[in-house]
């Protein structure tokens, strides 16, 4: 039963952080990413 919480929580975070480098990736090639040259790194 934890491992599959653990499993679970894992794609989770995992889904978070794949959305997080999108929009970070996203940002980086907008016109607008320009005004934040952080995200890019």
């Amino acid at each position: 039963m934890k491992s599959k919480r653990n499993a679970s929580l894992l794609w989770t975070v995992a889904a978070v952080y794949n959305l997080r480098f999108h929009l970070m990736v996203s940002k980086c090639f907008t016109p607008k990413g320009e005004t934040h040259p952080r995200l890019c790194m």
